[in-house]
């Protein structure tokens, strides 16, 4: 027995439980906020990790990596598919060394 799979239909498996999973870790967090508000306990207010910013300077990176390697693939290295990898992980890596002072600079100022 042969079990053949279109790429399509495991894409959309994978999105179905993936969504699935996010739901259900959300729904989980939000369950256990509204029993600690019934409980008149104070809800837990950790240290800001600053994620949004992390995560935004990282895909800025991995985005300007694929513009510089598909523009130095069409002008200066035709048929060079080799510079795609190298470039996105090296702007996205300067997208997180710049967040770390971003962050850093962030903290400096909230400091009393």
């Amino acid at each position: 027995m042969s079990l053949s799979l279109e790429p399509g239909a495991v894409l959309a498996l994978m999105t179905v439980v993936g969504g699935v999973s996010i739901y259900t870790a959300l729904k989980g967090r939000h369950i256990e906020r509204m029993k600690q508000i019934e409980l008149g306990q104070a809800l837990p207010i950790g240290p800001r990790n600053y994620s949004g910013i992390k995560l935004g300077l990282l895909s800025m990176g991995i985005g300007t990596g694929i513009l510089i390697s598909f523009m130095l693939n069409r002008a200066v290295f035709p048929d060079t598919p080799e510079l795609y990898p190298g470039f996105i992980f090296l702007c996205g890596g300067l997208g997180l060394f710049l967040s770390y002072f971003m962050i850093s600079n962030l903290k400096k100022a909230s400091q009393p």
